[in-house]
This record gives structure tokens, sequence and C-alpha cells, in this order.
């Protein structure tokens, strides 16, 4: 995502002036990372360069043409039309066969395409959203409350009265929308939904989030996005896990998450968790464990958790000599401390059985005047526990 930081950064000065300036270097690109642009068009929403944006929303039809997956191209026209000003005649023209494709067996199209706006489309922005909404109105499906009511269930819903009524888990008692209101406040939410599951049946969700915190940390991640653990915290705990569990619960699902290929574990603890599209290669997993860190130590520690949590990894050898060679050069660094010199002894001599590094253990620890100091500077407790 490599232009996403510097988006943010033009939206939250509110510099729409070099927002366009790389918005139009940006839509000049051959292909497009769907999740980077979704992220941007989402945070464009929000903001207050929205309106100015949607003047200028058909610049991203070419970008949008390049992606391939049916699904996501859908979410990102949904998000385009959602911040459209233009309702120009090519745009209402696009969003008409997208809709005549997608729900082509609907027998309430023509109704369902009035109420979202599109029947005198002088002003259909929005128009995909709201035709969603309105194909998902049915008795028990599942919507969010983006204005604080949280999640809910739809009780009853009328096209002739265009009418909802609805229970939603933060007030108490059903509550009547128009669906005028609906459009600006509510989203749908399948079933499988993290949101609709924790309030439909929350005791079923902590059952299985017990037997399995790595499926339930996926599971929240698809559904709610790259979330921090405080973040996470605030969404799981007493919520899903009491919070008299959550320490011990947490502690275990993050040693887990961060063995698995599919989670992507932040540097530091402000930072997001996000779930990748695709487990990592081996070779990839080598290539972000040898990758150019802050210190030393940080690598390693990278390298210790790997063949650790790996171990069989190690029985390829292009994998086995690329690890072995990065820790043989950080040996002949200049800023290597002692305490970090040991550390990669013993990992060259525990994983990769290399005879002359128990040689120089063998040494330190005979010979070093102060070996309890240097123990105690090791960082790697296991290390530490056997010196």
């Amino acid at each position: 995502m490599s232009y996403l930081k510097d988006f943010l950064t033009q939206i939250h000065k509110r510099d729409f002036h070099k927002f366009l300036v790389l918005w139009e270097e940006y839509c000049m690109s051959d292909e497009v990372e769907t999740e980077e642009l979704s992220q941007l068009l989402l945070a464009i929403k929000a903001s207050e360069i929205a309106k100015q944006f949607g003047k200028i929303v058909e610049t991203a039809l070419p970008l949008w043409r390049t992606i391939q997956d049916k699904k996501e191209s859908y979410e990102i026209l949904r998000l385009l039309i959602d911040l459209q000003t233009t309702n120009s005649d090519a745009l209402v023209q696009l969003v008409m066969e997208t809709l005549q494709e997608r729900y082509q067996d609907d027998p309430k199209f023509n109704e369902r395409i009035r109420l979202a706006g599109l029947r005198n489309p002088e002003n259909f922005k929005g128009a995909l959203s709201k035709y969603d909404l309105l194909a998902h109105m049915r008795k028990g499906s599942m919507v969010f409350h983006t204005a604080g009511w949280g999640t809910g269930e739809i009780i009853d819903a009328s096209l002739i009265r265009e009418h909802l009524v609805i229970e939603f888990e933060n007030v108490s008692g059903r509550k009547d929308l128009s669906f005028a209101n609906a459009f600006k406040t509510l989203v749908p939410l399948e079933d499988s939904h993290f949101l609709a599951r924790r309030f439909a049946d929350p005791d079923l969700l902590e059952k299985e989030g017990r037997a399995d915190p790595v499926g339930l940390i996926k599971m929240f991640l698809h559904d709610m996005g790259p979330k921090s653990a405080a973040e996470m915290k605030e969404e799981l705990c007493e919520l899903v896990i009491a919070e008299k569990d959550w320490t011990k619960w947490w502690q275990g699902a993050r040693a887990k998450i961060k063995k698995h290929p599919m989670i992507e574990t932040p540097e530091t603890i402000k930072d997001p968790f996000y779930l990748r599209k695709a487990e990592l290669s081996t070779q990839e997993q080598i290539k972000a464990v040898t990758k150019e860190r802050g210190n030393i130590s940080e690598v390693i520690q990278a390298t210790y958790n790997f063949v650790r949590d790996k171990p069989a990894a190690l029985k390829e050898s292009s994998v086995k000599k690329t690890l072995q060679d990065r820790l043989t050069a950080l040996l002949e660094s200049s800023a290597l401390k002692e305490e970090e010199s040991l550390q990669i002894h013993l990992l060259l001599e525990q994983f990769f059985g290399l005879a002359s590094s128990k040689e120089a253990v063998t040494e330190i620890v005979s010979s070093h005047p102060f070996l309890e100091n240097l123990v105690q500077k090791i960082d790697i407790i296991a290390f530490k526990k056997r010196l």
C-alpha cells in the first residue's frame, strides 16, 4: 500500500490540491491494489474532501476497469457511487447495467430501482448501496447502524409503506425507521458476519472462539478490517470472551496468530493486525525474517522465532543456507555486542549444527570473567536458561 499513507496525510491536512496531484499520478497506474483503493475511498468518504472528490469520481473508472475479480470490482464501484456528485449519464448507465447483471432475477427490481433513486436519476448518489440494502430488507436479516445503535435484526419490512422495524443491541425496544433514514444509517450484514454472529448467538461464538482462537481472529479481521490489539479487545472482551478470562485467552491467541501465515502481526503494539489475501510462502517468510531491521537483536529474535516455530523449513537446503549466511554475516558486524554474538552462536549450534559455533559457545562459557552478567543480557529466554 505504497500510496495510502501519502493520501491519508493530505486528507488529514485537508489539502485537496496536493491530494489531486497525487490522485492523478495514482490513476495512471496500469493496475490497482484493491484493498488499498478500498481503504482510500473509505477514508475520503469520512473526510471533509468528500464533496470535492465527488466531482472527479469518473477519473477513477479506467483504474476500476482493471479489477478482474467481480466481487472486488462491485465493492469499489459501490464506493465510487457513494461519493459521486456529478450524476452524469455515463455513470447512471454504468450503475443500471451493473444492477441488471447483479439482480437480473429480482422480481422486485423495478420497485427497488425507484426506491434507490434511479427511476428519475437527477441524484443517484449511493444508488448501489441503497439497492443492496433494499435487497437485504427481510425479516430476520441483520444490519449495522452507523450512528451508534449497533447491530440490529429486522423484525418487519414493508416496501409499500417504505418502513422498517428493527431491534438493536445498543438501544432498548423496537425502533421504527423510514427507508430514507435507513439509507443514511444502515449497512447490511451477512448472517456469517462477525457482528451478526455476536448479536445473534454470542454464546456459540464464545465457544468457537475458545476452541479456535485463530479462527475467531481471522473472522474478525476479515469482517472488521485491520485492527490493533486494543481495538480487538474493545470488540471481543466481555462481548465474546469474558473479561476475567481475557488476558489468558489473548496471550494464547496472540502466540498462535504470530505463527499463522494468513495473519500479519504488527511490529508495535499500536499498529494493526492484517489478514493477508493468501498465505506467505516459505521464501516470503524467509525474506521477512532476513530483511533489514532496526538492529541486530531484532534479526536474532526474528530468526529464532522462525526456526523454533517452523522446524520443518530447515529441511529445505536453500532456506537453511539463507538463514545461516545471514547469521554468519552478522558475526562480522562492527556493531555486534558480546551477548548478541553469543546468541548467534547458540542459534547456529542448536538449529544449524555448526561445530565451530559449539566450540565458540564452550569457550565463552568456560573463560568469560563475568559470565553471570553476560547471561543476564541474553534476550531469548530459552538461551538464558540453557546457559
